[in-house]
């Protein structure tokens, strides 16, 4: 890792992917991709949503430990501001993060697409 929680040429998680492989039980899938992070909006997004959807407790369990969750510099703050009037504010972070460190966003996300 680089720093702040960040690998080389990171695979960006938003929420939408975390969910969806949550919902299948198969969170290990996503957990063994090398290079994996999530931003803290993402866990944000997730706690949130944990009422209405229990499923998704599987998936914050898994960060930190398994999924590293980014720390958000200047610069990735600034590209998100930029984001942010397009995309949802986990899209928005993620592609942020994904864009200042030559990585990749990993979505379902149509806008973010």
């Amino acid at each position: 890792m680089i720093g702040d929680g960040i690998p080389p040429n990171p695979s960006v998680l938003n929420t939408t992917v975390l969910s969806n492989f949550a919902y299948i039980n198969q969170l290990l899938i996503v957990s063994g991709l090398s290079g994996i992070c999530a931003v803290p909006v993402v866990r944000q997004e997730l706690e949130h949503g944990v009422d209405d959807h229990p499923y998704l407790k599987s998936a914050l369990d898994i960060l930190d430990d398994e999924i590293p969750v980014a720390t958000i510099s200047d610069i990735v703050a600034n590209r998100e501001a930029v984001l942010s009037s397009h995309l949802d504010p986990g899209e928005a972070q993620a592609f942020a993060l994904a864009d200042a460190h030559d990585g990749r966003l990993l979505t379902d996300d149509g806008d973010a697409r």
